[in-house]
């Protein structure tokens, strides 16, 4: 699944503009229960890298994977996964390394383009 909108209830983890261009950062979790770091990065240092301006990727993880990631963080089942998220790690970059680290892998997908 992968989705490139950037929707209005979904925490911003970081979003930073400089001579270098745009990285912008977040999680959403989704109605069947999935979460995702969203991820879009605009400017030279893209094109530096990509030969392109624009990166934009989203790493998901299914319902059973959330769900395994709230045991870990101890967040109970109607409770609130994005705020434990945003309180527990500084930046998307730790999330995926928690995860990663605890045998979550989730699914990665990713484009490049102007």
């Amino acid at each position: 699944m992968c989705s490139w909108r950037r929707p209005d209830t979904t925490p911003v983890m970081q979003s930073d503009t400089d001579e270098d261009g745009t990285v912008w950062r977040a999680v959403r979790l989704y109605g069947d229960g999935s979460l995702a770091v969203l991820g879009h990065d605009m400017g030279p240092a893209v094109e530096e890298l990509f030969g392109c301006t624009e990166y934009e990727f989203a790493r998901t993880w299914s319902k059973a994977e959330a769900a395994a990631l709230r045991r870990l963080l101890g967040v109970p089942r109607r409770g609130d996964l994005l705020a434990a998220v945003k309180e527990r790690f500084g930046s998307t970059d730790e999330l995926s390394r928690f995860v990663e680290a605890h045998g979550i892998t989730g699914t990665f997908c990713n484009r490049t383009g102007d």
